[in-house]
């Protein structure tokens, strides 16, 4: 099966543990590299061979993240945008984009991640499975406890299991990195767990139980694993590793 085409920018965001720096500027265009974090994002679906993007935006800075890509980008990537009103989860945010998904498979990425390795990802790393994962290998328990953990079985090169849970101690040293691949049924499956908001987690809907219901019905979930510096930018802590990487180790 071929990689995907089609994409999902996950960029609903203010970034308020980053304020007073995104008081005036939401957390996807804060500098980075010498250019707007969300850009990042853009030229990595541009490496592996996407077409089509759509990137969800929030209410308050969703025009100024429009109007920067659409001066700033000079790529050949069709760009389309889609306001999530509310902020109630990736599930939803991923739901709004499925009429212009189609019936696709598509790749997902969060707009706030920063992991210059993945580049070295190439499009066939994500066209032999139905869904992929892109995971990352931490050896600290409390930094997996704030992501969600990823069981893999290695030989068959599979992903058996996911959860996210900080309550308990993960169940393998594998994290889910904010890039991955689904098939157009796992739309679907959102729609069946969209209103179980027993599921929720801290009031928002997320892929977490869509994903495990995935592997659960027989899909083939595999994983690619990512090396190297990875940053998922929510805090002053983290945006200073950000740039401190990439001022003073990036190669």
């Amino acid at each position: 099966m071929p990689s995907p085409e089609r994409g999902i920018i996950l960029a609903a965001t203010e970034g308020k543990r980053l304020k007073p720096l995104t008081e005036f500027v939401p957390k996807t265009l804060l500098p980075l590299d010498r250019k707007p974090i969300i850009f990042h994002s853009i030229e990595l679906f541009e490496h592996l061979g996407v077409k089509d993007v759509v990137i969800t935006v929030e209410p308050k800075f969703g025009r100024k993240v429009q109007s920067t890509i659409e001066r700033g980008y000079t790529g050949n990537i069709n760009i389309d945008f889609v306001v999530q009103e509310t902020h109630n989860g990736i599930g939803f945010a991923i739901l709004m984009c499925q009429d212009r998904i189609g019936d696709n498979s598509f790749f997902v990425r969060f707009a706030d991640e920063y992991q210059p390795g993945v580049k070295a990802l190439q499009p066939d790393d994500f066209a032999r499975d139905n869904a992929v994962l892109v995971v990352r290998r931490e050896h600290h328990p409390e930094y997996l406890l704030q992501n969600t953990n990823v069981e893999v079985d290695e030989d068959a090169r599979k992903v058996i299991g996911v959860s996210r849970n900080k309550n308990a101690m993960p169940r393998s040293n594998y994290h889910l990195c904010g890039l991955m691949t689904f098939p157009p049924v796992f739309f679907d499956i959102l729609e069946k767990f969209k209103n179980r908001t027993d599921l929720y987690q801290n009031g928002e809907f997320s892929t977490v139980h869509g994903i495990q219901h995935l592997i659960d019905s027989g899909n083939s979930v595999g994983y690619s694993e990512c090396k190297g510096f990875y940053v998922n930018i929510n805090t002053f802590k983290d945006l200073l590793r950000a740039y401190r990487y990439s001022l003073f180790e990036q190669k």
